[in-house]
């Protein structure tokens, strides 16, 4: 029987126990949507069916709430649900997972299965076993695309799956009930197959091999496809795997001239241009027109040569768009009186019977702390009318956003509102009285004979930008939450004046929840300690560009691209928060939304120092100073991390 590498043999050996004391250390309960994950396993377990979205068990859920109240779950959290009263209702544990794909779930569902009616809290350890079996999985996937890439003997071998078993917010996730463990495995089963494939080291192989590793691919892509909408970017990634295994040696060039080409076809079929720039779509402002239009298209503007329009279908939810105020002229509104209005018209595509002649909406909302502010009624008709409103913004207001809405209430026939001239001023100004633009843009004016500046950026919508089309965004949508908006996510990306307080305070908890911060991201270790991650990280990346561009001309550059390929899932786990986070409540998305590409991810951290052990071999002293210096930091890390979690719970007790 061939024997394991040492190296695979005693990171998996780490992974077992570090996955165990996480099992144990963590209170039932404490891992994201973990009742609500268990939820859907233990269904299966004694429905002996899979579960349809409405097949709640009340005594089922009133059992996961006993035990969330003996383990302390809502300490400092909220009250737990009334479970005592006679006719109270089913509780609420959780974002329900009922309508997600089945295929994780079975997994944890055999313990729950073989220990049904022993305690709700042994059916929960069990089932996070299994995910510490899938965590030893994913180990093993480190190390075999290390394996693929290097010759035996290689640091990398046993740098990426030692880091990959030693990382502890990742070994948190791992050991919880969650179809997140689901997507990180298959992703990683696709990165090690691809790189077989892929073959970046040349090795002989017979047609039965190749055979072999194609199959594979596909398999654990169509696996990705169905565990969780975090690895489906896997069916993306497959034709790059296909295109550079395929074409080798000579035909090379022609692979990379294919790849080029579809890249630029991909990137045409999904984005567009010609939305009116700095205003966002939300998922009901999905019109196939752009939202800035001329007047071949909305008739007479009263300002410039462009206005903003917003289509309305029938029957459907009223669409709007959004601008995000920058935080500096929040704080010139707060406490302050404001007047909002803005030039606004419609249009009405045929006549329905009994349709009315004008329309009901609102001049555009000002919405602070995710409230709306200044709103009243206006009848519109195809006659361009100047509305607006004033009103003392609180003090409290921390964040607003500017709202241009289309219709009161869903249209009886596909309706246009158009908007132009939009004004956000500090002061009150005359409701009834035009302000006058300097130009086009509407920055600043005169307004009843005072000077303004206008808070709006780009309100007459003479400026536009890129957009994703928004046939994308409903393709997209099949694999997310109805809460996800790619359109808006993306659009926010190219608004960082607006939107970059957000997306920093995203940043830095993706940064923090990646490498220690702990139970559904509230209980952090010690600020010094990522002071010296941030450098740490920094350092790494810092390396491994280095040797990349010292080994240029070595690499294969097709694993490279496949590489930086996988790493754009950090991109949609970075904007997942934003329509929460700009249109709901402050959320912010963490980490365990990229951690399917976390073999990649820790590819760009050790690959670099791993390189530089092999280049100063010779001087054993640097070598092992990097080699211990490493796994020891990973240690350290580990345990501090191990202990912060302990004394949390400790501190708070159960309930």
């Amino acid at each position: 029987m061939r024997r394991l590498p040492h190296e695979l043999f005693l990171a998996l050996a780490v992974a077992l126990v570090h996955g165990l004391i996480w099992v144990f250390i963590v209170p039932p309960w404490e891992h994201y949507d973990e009742p609500a994950h268990a939820e859907y396993a233990w269904l299966i377990a004694n429905k002996g069916k899979l579960p349809s979205p409405d097949d709640v068990d009340h005594d089922m859920r009133v059992a996961f709430v006993r035990s969330m109240i003996r383990s302390g779950f809502y300490v400092g959290r909220f009250p737990p649900p009334d479970i005592e009263s006679p006719n109270a209702p089913t509780p609420h544990i959780g974002y329900s997972q009922l309508e997600d794909s089945p295929l994780y779930y079975f997994i944890p569902a055999m313990p729950m299965y073989l220990l049904r009616g022993h305690a709700i809290e042994t059916q929960l350890y069990a089932a996070r076993l299994t995910s510490v079996l899938l965590f030893m999985l994913t180990v093993a996937c480190a190390w075999g695309v290390a394996a693929a890439l290097t010759a035996p003997g290689h640091p990398l071998r046993w740098m990426l799956p030692f880091t990959t078993a030693l990382l502890p917010a990742f070994a948190d996730l791992m050991t919880a009930v969650n179809s997140d463990v689901g997507a990180v495995v298959a992703l990683s089963l696709f990165l090690w197959g691809s790189m077989r494939l892929m073959n970046p080291r040349g090795e002989p192989r017979s047609a039965k091999q190749a055979l072999f590793q194609l199959a594979w691919v596909l398999a654990s892509a169509a696996l990705c496809l169905r565990v969780k909408g975090t690895s489906a970017p896997a069916l993306a990634l497959l034709p790059i795997v296909l295109l550079f295994s395929a074409l080798r040696g000579r035909r090379r060039p022609l692979a990379w001239g294919l790849f080029g080409l579809a890249s630029i076809a991909a990137l045409v079929a999904v984005f567009t241009f010609g939305d009116a720039s700095l205003w966002y779509r939300n998922p009901y402002a999905l019109q196939s027109r752009p939202t800035r239009c001329d007047a071949a298209t909305c008739g007479p503007i009263p300002l410039g040569h462009h206005a903003i329009q917003i289509e309305a279908a029938p029957g459907a939810q009223p669409p709007y768009l959004f601008q995000s105020i920058p935080p500096a002229s929040v704080a010139r509104m707060r406490g302050r009186v404001v007047t909002v209005g803005a030039w606004m018209w419609t249009r009405q595509n045929g006549t329905a019977v009994g349709a009315p002649s004008t329309v009901e909406t609102t001049p555009p909302l000002l919405n602070y702390n995710y409230n709306h502010f200044l709103r009243s009624d206006v009848a519109l008709d195809e006659t361009p009318r100047f509305v607006a409103i004033t009103g003392t913004l609180p003090i409290t207001a921390s964040y607003a956003r500017l709202v241009l809405p289309s219709l009161s209430r869903p249209a009886e026939v596909t309706t246009t509102v158009m908007l132009d001239g939009i004004v956000l001023v500090v002061g009150e100004f005359p409701t009834d009285v035009a302000p006058g633009f300097e130009d086009a843009a509407a920055a600043r004016g005169i307004w009843a004979g005072q000077p303004f500046e206008n808070l709006a950026r780009n309100a007459s919508g003479e400026s536009e930008w890129i957009a994703l089309r928004p046939e994308a965004e409903r393709i997209l949508l099949r694999f997310t939450p109805e809460w996800v908006s790619w359109i808006l996510g993306i659009a926010s990306l190219f608004d960082l004046t607006g939107t970059g307080w957000y997306h920093r305070l995203t940043a830095i908890h993706v940064f923090q929840t990646f490498w220690a911060r702990f139970s559904w991201g509230n209980v952090p270790v010690a600020d010094p300690v990522y002071v010296v991650l941030a450098i740490v990280t920094a350092a790494s990346l810092l390396c491994t560009a280095t040797a990349l561009w010292r080994d240029r001309r070595a690499l294969d550059w097709s694993v490279v691209v496949m590489a930086c390929a996988v790493l754009l899932i950090w991109l949609p786990a970075i904007m997942r928060g934003v329509m929460v986070g700009l249109e709901g409540r402050l959320w912010l998305a963490g980490a365990r939304y990229s951690y399917p590409a976390i073999i990649a991810s820790l590819l760009g951290l050790t690959y670099g120092w791993s390189a530089l052990i092999g280049q100063v071999h010779a001087h054993r002293r640097v070598a092992g100073v990097i080699r211990y210096g490493w796994i020891g930091g990973m240690v350290m890390l580990a345990v501090l991390s191990l202990i912060t979690v302990a004394r949390f719970y400790a501190a708070r007790g159960p309930g």
